[in-house]
Formats: structure tokens, sequence, C-alpha cells
């Protein structure tokens, strides 16, 4: 699952055409109203579903999530993978270390892949503006979880969607590192309890590498490095 609002043909063409060479499964993207015939045709060539978001809210965090929570269905798949769009390209397939795992279909399960460093402080200043400073504790010395790279059962989903209405003005990456982290902020009603794997960056399904300053950075998702 992307959001792919905005973006022209070569975008599509770098990302669903690395995926497409590994991967045969559902693909969802949602795109704006005025997509290009050009698009549509390569979306249809390359059998991707896509969703159109005709009446888009301006805050881009919750309409994504909004639209994932949607596209994945737990009646039809026990596991989701978002990427952001523009920056990301595959090596293999996204799924390949999960095909012989029997946990997800009974679990609520997130895998997080987390940044480098250079993140922390930029995520401590975040805090402060959101109102969460009282939650700061909880985020001390901790790697930053990337939210443009996730994969999660449906349940988790839901709960990243309903996060990012309860905190509407608030950046989504620093929404799913105070979920992952802060009690307080996560539902801990959700059933079956969710279960929270972490990876070092490198490790696991995804690698995000790039480069920044000390208080932003450039990331490039990599899948299957």
């Amino acid at each position: 699952m992307s959001a792919a609002v905005g973006y022209p043909l070569g975008s599509f063409q770098s990302y669903v055409g690395t995926l497409r060479k590994f991967f045969h499964g559902d693909v969802w993207l949602s795109t704006s109203n005025n997509v290009s015939t050009e698009i549509e045709q390569y979306m249809t060539r390359h059998n991707i579903h896509w969703m159109v978001q005709p009446e888009l809210t301006g805050h881009k965090a919750k309409d994504r999530f909004s639209f994932f929570e949607t596209v994945c269905d737990a009646d039809k798949y026990t596991l989701c993978l978002h990427t952001d769009f523009r920056d990301s390209f595959f090596q293999g397939d996204p799924f390949a270390e999960f095909y012989e795992s029997a946990d997800d279909d009974k679990n609520s399960i997130l895998y997080v892949y987390n940044h480098n460093k250079l993140m922390n402080r930029w995520a401590y200043k975040q805090y402060g503006r959101c109102g969460l400073q009282k939650y700061e504790k909880y985020i001390r010395g901790k790697l930053i979880p990337n939210s443009g790279s996730i994969i999660a059962t449906p349940s988790i989903w839901k709960e990243l969607a309903r996060i990012n209405l309860l905190f509407n003005d608030c950046d989504d990456q620093i929404l799913y590192l105070a979920w992952i982290y802060t009690p307080e902020i996560r539902n801990e009603t959700v059933t079956p309890h969710p279960i929270i794997k972490h990876h070092k960056q490198g490790e696991g399904a995804m690698n995000v590498v790039g480069f920044g300053t000390q208080y932003q950075a450039i990331y490039l998702s990599v899948i299957k490095q």
C-alpha cells in the first residue's frame, strides 16, 4: 500500500516497476482524481488496484492512514505493507520472510524498522510542538522507528488510523513513535494484545538509508537490500 497522490509517471515506474519484478499479489495505491490516462493505463497493465481520494482533508497523514485502514481488510489479508511512494524501491519480495509464519493470523503484530540516530533531536522538538512533552521520558535513548516503511496486521492499521485522528495536527512520524513507546497513547484494549517486533537499521525486510543534518534527514526506503 502507498499514497501516490500527485506523482508523475516516472515515480509509478520506479515503485511499481521494481515491485512487480518480485511480488505479484495485491497492490493498492491512493491517487488524486486527476491522475493522467497514461498513469491509469500503466497501473492497469501491472494489475494495480487504486482508490481515488477526491476529497482530501489537507492533513496528509490522516488521509493516508484512513486509506491504509480501508484497504487492509482483515477478511482478505493477514499482513499489509506500507512504504513511502516517491523514495522506495524493491530488491526482492517484501513478504518473503513472512510466508511460513503461522502467527500473523491470530496476533496483532507490528514489524518496526528503525531509522538511524540522526532523527532523535528532531523528534524531541516535535514532541513539544504536538503537546506530548509529558511522554518524552518514554522515547529518551530510543531509535526512531520509520513511519515510511511499516508491516503490520489489519488490527494495527486500525490503531494507527485512530491516533492520526486523535492527534490531528501532529506529524505521522511522531504519532507512530508515540504509539510504539507510550502505553498511555497506545490502545491497550486491542485484541489480541499488540506484539511489536523491532529491527535494527539494516535488519529484516527493509533497510532505511540516507543522509541529513542534525535535525532532519532524507531517507530512501530500500526493500531487501
